[in-house]
């Protein structure tokens, strides 16, 4: 799966690489970008439909996890949003694989990096919605808290059935309206 990544980076950066060069990228990205191309080459179709396949299969699961078709989804008659599929659901896992690395760190730890892809990668693989939604200070003195360190951010990753970003989007904001300060 990770050469269908690649293919569609590819597919979707190369005019910008190629219009605007190779040497405005950082060495990190350049070396990304060049594997990327490498994705798209004729000798790597089989490797990227066996992914697409997989990632098909992937989403067929998750649909169902989540009780949820994206053919349900229906536009709603009152003030032009979605209806909610018959049963559909959000899965909330956590937005890093471990605790992430201090505010204003500007280090790359490769580990946490490759760990939290592995744990996000579930939505770009089965075309899901996804959306990692900060989470607010916590009162340490409240009863029902848990301690952590103020200087680590914290924060919760919300996904959605294929084709359900609306039934996301509408959740996500209204459980920001409902429990944290909102302008």
């Amino acid at each position: 799966m990770r050469a269908v990544q690649g293919a569609e980076i590819w597919a979707t950066l190369k005019y910008f690489v190629e219009e605007n060069g190779w040497e405005g990228l950082g060495s990190d990205l350049h070396d990304r970008m060049a594997w990327a191309r490498t994705c798209a080459l004729p000798e790597k179709a089989t490797e990227v439909a066996l992914g697409r396949e997989a990632m098909a299969e992937a989403q067929a699961a998750l649909g169902r996890l989540l009780h949820s078709q994206s053919d349900d989804v229906t536009p709603s008659l009152a003030g032009g949003g979605r209806s909610r599929p018959p049963g559909a659901s959000l899965l909330v896992l956590p937005a890093t694989a471990a605790s992430p690395p201090e505010r204003g760190t500007t280090t790359t730890n490769e580990d946490f990096r490759r760990r939290t892809f592995e744990l996000t990668a579930l939505a770009g693989l089965a075309r899901c919605p996804q959306v990692v939604f900060p989470l607010p200070e916590v009162d340490l003195d409240s009863n029902d808290a848990t301690e952590r360190d103020s200087n680590q951010p914290l924060a919760a990753s919300f996904l959605g059935a294929h084709g359900c970003d609306w039934l996301l989007l509408e959740a996500v904001t209204s459980l920001a309206k409902s429990h944290f300060k909102m302008p």
